[in-house]
């Protein structure tokens, strides 16, 4: 996990898709309509790729969730200022070995305002 680095093209090929899907469900002309903000979720190195689609396109994403995510402690503070405005759901084990929780927990703390290494914890 250590080596992931954003991939711009990858976020732009993504979003294309994304828009490709919109259009396609807008010409089914359902009765009310179909909404141009999306939900990302996103699993273990998938976590990942959503807070890096989100922090990419914060404006067209409406929420996310991250199940036993990952995202490099040094990218912390510019993804919870461009994703400030997104709910967001983290969902972590302290156990993980793959992907930290502490990581996922400062990602945490950033967004309530705490610099304290205390969160509340359950396991």
């Amino acid at each position: 996990h250590h080596k992931l680095r954003r991939c711009d093209a990858m976020l732009e090929a993504m979003l294309g898709v994304v828009d490709a899907a919109l259009m396609g469900l807008n010409r089914l002309k359902f009765k009310h309509g179909v909404e141009s903000g999306i939900q990302v979720l996103g699993v273990s190195m998938g976590g990942h790729a959503a807070l890096e689609f989100a922090r990419t396109f914060p404006d067209r994403v409406q929420r996310a969730a991250v199940i036993a995510g990952y995202y490099p402690e040094a990218q912390i503070d510019a993804l919870v200022q461009a994703t400030a405005a997104i709910p967001l759901l983290l969902v972590h084990r302290k156990g993980d070995y793959a992907c930290p929780f502490r990581l996922i927990q400062s990602l945490h703390l950033a967004r309530i305002g705490e610099t304290s290494s205390k969160c509340a914890e359950t396991e």
